[in-house]
């Protein structure tokens, strides 16, 4: 874990937060805001902003949207892919950051980025999306070969991400080259302790085990599908995860490092004290700067 202490950015950004209690819903507030999401729902767009040299076009999967961002003026027999997922506990739609880190990616290097729009809890279950998202990998990589893809998944969707990998795995299936975990949301069910110890001003425990129970559907929370660290790790290519100690989810982190190093697989681990959930997010703060050409360079396997 980097000694390093947390940068004056990331604690003002943690000091505005903890008044507001951003994401500290309950249980109940959790089921709330998934009505009014159904009631207001409309396919998600990229933003406008997010465009600046790269076109976004949306393609159907069985209903739902899959957006590719292409960049502009980038021959198409050379362009790589990222397959990303986004996070949002299962239960949120994607967001502003997340385009925006995906425009980036694809206008900065020269890749495609792929970002499916999964159905959410409680009406997308992990038994019907995790083949989905399994899908959609194995149709890149046969289309453009191993080595040109990459995927990434923050919270939540890296979760769902590894639990897809594993599936293709247990299929025998060709896989990408690299994968990238962001602040990974790996058990469904929260039940490490020491994730109780953690003074996030994010996150809550009691709504996480709720949409993670709806997430499971009728499946057993424990369930692989559901929470992966359950699952194992070999056969999957170099994975690069990031997370930091004030975030419930971190023990998560540490667990799939155990695991990793018990089955010699390529994992490699950027664990940083005292930040907070997706911090390597957050544009604004000097540490998500500092990693942000190592999560490049780990997706697309070409250094900036």
């Amino acid at each position: 874990m980097s000694a390093t202490k947390p940068s004056w950015q990331h604690r003002l950004v943690v000091a505005m937060l903890r008044p507001f209690g951003l994401g500290r819903r309950t249980p109940e507030q959790l089921h709330a805001s998934i009505k009014k999401r159904d009631a207001k729902w409309k396919p998600p767009v990229p933003p406008a902003r997010v465009l600046r040299g790269v076109s976004a076009t949306s393609s159907d999967l069985l209903g739902w949207p899959v957006w590719t961002l292409t960049p502009q003026n980038s021959a198409s027999q050379t362009r790589g892919v990222v397959i990303a997922v986004h996070g949002g506990g299962y239960t949120s739609e994607i967001i502003y950051p997340h385009w925006a880190f995906y425009g980036s990616l694809a206008r900065e290097t020269g890749v495609d980025v792929i970002a499916p729009i999964y159905p959410l809890a409680p009406h997308g279950t992990a038994s019907k999306i995790v083949p989905l998202i399994a899908d959609l990998i194995a149709e890149q990589v046969e289309r453009r070969g191993s080595a040109q893809v990459g995927v990434e998944g923050d919270s939540a969707g890296a979760g769902l991400l590894l639990a897809a990998m594993q599936l293709l795995v247990k299929r025998g299936a060709a896989l990408p080259a690299r994968m990238v975990l962001i602040s990974p949301w790996l058990d469904a069910t929260v039940s490490d302790p020491r994730s109780r110890l953690v003074d996030d001003p994010l996150l809550n425990i009691a709504a996480l085990r709720e949409a993670g129970r709806l997430w499971a559907g009728e499946l057993d929370p424990s369930d692989p599908r559901v929470s992966p660290i359950n699952g194992s790790l070999k056969g999957l290519p170099p994975t690069f995860v990031l997370s930091g100690s004030l975030d419930i989810l971190y023990p998560d982190s540490l667990r799939l490092r155990d695991l990793a190093q018990q089955e010699a697989v390529d994992f490699s681990f950027d664990l940083r004290e005292g930040l907070l959930h997706g911090w390597s997010g957050f544009s604004i703060l000097p540490e998500a700067k500092e990693v942000a050409p190592r999560i490049v360079e780990r997706l697309t396997g070409v250094s900036n």
